[in-house]
């Protein structure tokens, strides 16, 4: 991300007319406004959104639950998106950090609790389900709640997300066909004998094909470097890794060659989320992208359709919105395996 002076500088115009652009004044030419809406997209320049004087504190606030600070896609396009339609209806929202902990989710849940919050959009992470008791105490107090990407609950609520399904299949389909039948996961495991999310699409997948699903490595809390060498090193050691994002794909292929093993000829690594740094790492890392803007727009959007529905809480019916699947984006950091190992 950047900020709003660097942005003009790339640009080659004033900070006045990046702002004006951004805002779609009248008084900017149309290739001005392209080009600076095309930078800040490619950059992810996320506005500072200020609350508008005729705004009371309360009563017009969006509580916004995020895993850790901005730096995926997704989470860049979330802000993005609410910025716009804040300033358009005249909210201000504020973020807590969750850090995919089921303590730390329900202390921030509690907290946009007491500042009485008007609504709620939440992704928690990957560990833990949402605790059903503190959702229904927004529910009792009427704070619509959606839900976005991955995350699990216990108790109907709206959600908007990629289907993990599709996602994990399409993963562990690619690298079946390039001939991998050893195919490792690794990512954050919940504790509990029931997983969720992209880990459970990836082990449904691997089981359907009737592949082993004895390699997940689960990374939290516990020395990756160690816990690959030991599964690297191993005498039926995977042929194949899926990372659950780009982040711990990069990880991998790190630890991969600092045990002398050559991605991709000995070991394909397969991330996911499309980060912008996958595509310059080395090798290249291949990744299931999925569709950020649909994701963010489709949640904020029905964020706000709550806020404004009249039907009486007791006939609402809680909402899945599954967006369109994701696509691969083939690199370098994947290959056929040439023959058994």
């Amino acid at each position: 991300m950047i900020t709003l002076r660097q942005l003009a500088r790339l640009a080659g115009v004033s900070r006045t007319t990046v702002m004006r652009a951004l805002h779609n004044a009248s008084d900017v030419a149309e290739t001005t406004r392209e080009h600076v809406l095309a930078l800040a997209r490619e950059h992810h320049y996320i506005p500072l959104v200020r609350m508008p004087a005729s705004a009371s504190l309360h009563h017009r606030i969006i509580g916004l639950v995020t895993p850790i600070a901005v730096h995926t896609a997704l989470e860049a396009r979330i802000v993005e998106r609410l910025n716009a339609v804040c300033l358009k209806h005249q909210y201000t929202y504020i973020t807590r950090f969750s850090e995919c902990l089921l303590v730390r989710t329900i202390a921030v849940l509690q907290e946009l609790i007491a500042l009485e919050v008007d609504a709620l959009l939440i992704h928690s992470g990957y560990y833990h389900p949402l605790p059903a008791d503190v959702i229904h105490r927004f529910q009792q107090r009427r704070i619509p709640v959606v839900t976005y990407d991955t995350t699990p609950t216990e108790t109907p609520v709206d959600w908007v997300g990629t289907d993990e399904a599709a996602t994990g299949e399409m993963a562990v389909d690619y690298l079946h066909r390039l001939g991998h039948r050893r195919i490792a996961f690794m990512g954050y495991l919940p504790k509990e004998a029931t997983i969720y999310g992209r880990p459970r699409a990836v082990q449904d997948a691997l089981l359907r094909r009737g592949l082993s699903t004895e390699w997940f490595i689960d990374v939290d809390f516990t020395d990756v470097s160690v816990l690959l060498t030991n599964f690297l090193r191993s005498a039926h050691a995977p042929t194949a890794i899926i990372a659950q994002n780009d982040q711990l794909a990069l990880i991998a292929i790190h630890e991969a060659r600092q045990l002398h093993i050559s991605v991709p000829s000995d070991l394909s690594v397969l991330g996911f989320g499309g980060y912008p740094f996958s595509a310059y790492s080395y090798p290249p890392i291949t990744t299931v992208m999925q569709p950020s803007d649909e994701v963010a727009r489709l949640a904020i959007d029905l964020l706000f359709m709550r806020l404004a529905d009249q039907t009486p809480w007791e006939e609402r019916q809680a909402k899945r919105v599954a967006v369109p699947p994701p696509r691969l984006i083939e690199r370098s950091s994947c290959a056929s395996l040439p023959a058994p190992r």
